[in-house]
């Protein structure tokens, strides 16, 4: 089984016009969160208590039971969607669909922005009983995946040829998960996992934030 979770590799399997989504079906089993902290060496450690976990991706390469073949509503987004580290009953889209009482798939990858999942939404998001699609914007990343997916679409429309994922030998997982951090906003060091506090009725639980949604005048005209 590869030392990486899921959640922190590049989606390979090419997809739509330009585009990737994860390979499937798969599983792993593991400490997806600590896996992280210990690598990376962080302390203190906000993930001590957290437990193995066996996390399962069906036969597209998404977070959902690989006997449904029917469902009322789609969900694609980015990491805030797939919640590589949490088991399927916890992931919102999970919840979502008890509540309501319908079917919902989720369609999150990590590493993807609003284009891909659009092609996700096409491509594996209908179903005969499908009523609802949604997208999970998130400002912080969102805004930057769009300007290279819209990239790469120009090129392929361009040329007529389209970007391939090959992968590489990894000597360090250090060296991966910091590069996967470096991705998060450009500027990202982790250093402290702890950067702040949510605070609820029950406590304080500390959280990392390493987002920051772009200003008005670093966003282009286009």
């Amino acid at each position: 089984m590869a030392p990486v979770p899921p959640f922190f590799r590049y989606p390979m399997v090419p997809t739509g016009d330009v585009y990737f989504r994860r390979q499937g079906p798969q599983q792993w089993t593991g400490l997806v969160l600590n896996t992280m902290v210990r690598q990376l060496s962080l302390a203190p450690n906000p993930y001590g208590a957290e437990p193995t976990l066996t996390i399962t991706y069906e036969r597209d390469g998404f977070r959902n039971p690989e006997s449904l073949r029917d469902w009322e509503i789609s969900i694609a987004g980015d990491s805030f969607t797939e919640l590589g580290y949490l088991p399927y009953e916890e992931l919102f889209t999970t919840r979502l669909g008890a509540s309501l009482q319908v079917r919902v798939r989720n369609l999150g990858v990590s590493y993807t922005g609003p284009l891909t999942q659009l092609s996700y939404l096409r491509d594996y998001g209908l179903s005969p009983k499908t009523r609802d699609v949604f997208i999970t914007f998130f400002e912080g990343n969102d805004l930057g995946a769009l300007d290279w997916e819209y990239s790469s679409l120009e090129r392929w429309r361009t040329t007529g040829e389209r970007e391939y994922r090959q992968f590489q030998t990894q000597s360090s997982f250090t060296r991966a998960l910091w590069q996967f951090f470096d991705t998060l906003n450009g500027k990202v060091r982790p250093a402290d996992p702890i950067n702040a506090y949510f605070t609820a009725p029950t406590g304080a639980t500390p959280v990392t934030l390493v987002y920051t949604p772009p200003s008005r005048a670093q966003l282009e005209a286009h």
